[in-house]
């Protein structure tokens, strides 16, 4: 059974006389007629590929003419197979145009660089929280909510948010609170920068 998307047969062996015809460089606007012709019962993706490879049999016709030409330099059929390549390359992509946009999944985990740790993100959440004033009482709520921000796991996410200042969990040494500052100050919210510089000042 023939998929929708393959091309028969019979398109193959066109493909193949086409890219012969037109890799001669002896072409008029009928052949161009004649080509579209024979593509317009195929669906979008059927006539790129036809295209695709009428366009590929003219670039070999041509890379075989030019072994054995004798003024490549000034060769009209040379000259005359670039004019068609083109043509056929703007066909192509005028038919791309027509296919359906295919939206590519995104990985869950954001690809962060290595010091943008878990740890840092939400500390510089708490902050940024309690700045809005929002006193966040369920925190399975900040877990949720931090994971669709990051991506990353939720126990980690729900032990940081827990603990944010535990040394144990390997977060908020000096250096963290130096390293979200710096997004801070760079966004002009003041205050907050305030708010970690007194935390960094703390004994």
């Amino acid at each position: 059974m023939i998929m929708e998307n393959e091309l028969p047969q019979a398109y193959l062996d066109d493909a193949q006389y086409l890219a012969n015809d037109f890799g001669q460089g002896q072409l008029s606007k009928s052949d161009y007629n004649k080509l579209d012709d024979t593509i317009s019962e195929l669906t979008d993706t059927q006539a790129i590929k036809f295209l695709e490879l009428v366009r590929d049999g003219v670039v070999q016709t041509l890379e075989d003419h030019k072994k054995r030409c004798q003024n490549p330099t000034n060769c009209h059929q040379l000259k005359e197979g670039d004019k068609t390549i083109n043509s056929l390359k703007k066909r192509i992509n005028e038919r791309k145009k027509y296919l359906p946009f295919i939206s590519v999944p995104q990985a869950e985990t954001p690809n962060h660089p290595p010091d943008h740790t878990t740890a840092r993100q939400v500390l510089a959440m708490k902050f940024l929280l309690e700045y809005a004033k929002i006193n966040v009482t369920n925190d399975k709520a900040a877990e949720r909510f931090l994971h669709f921000l990051t991506g990353k796991s939720k126990e980690n996410l729900y032990k940081l948010w827990r603990n944010p200042y535990n040394k144990d969990l390997f977060t908020a040494e000096v250096d963290d609170l130096r390293f979200i500052r710096k997004f801070f100050e760079e966004l002009g919210a003041t205050e907050v920068v305030k708010a970690i510089n007194n935390e960094i000042d703390k004994p």
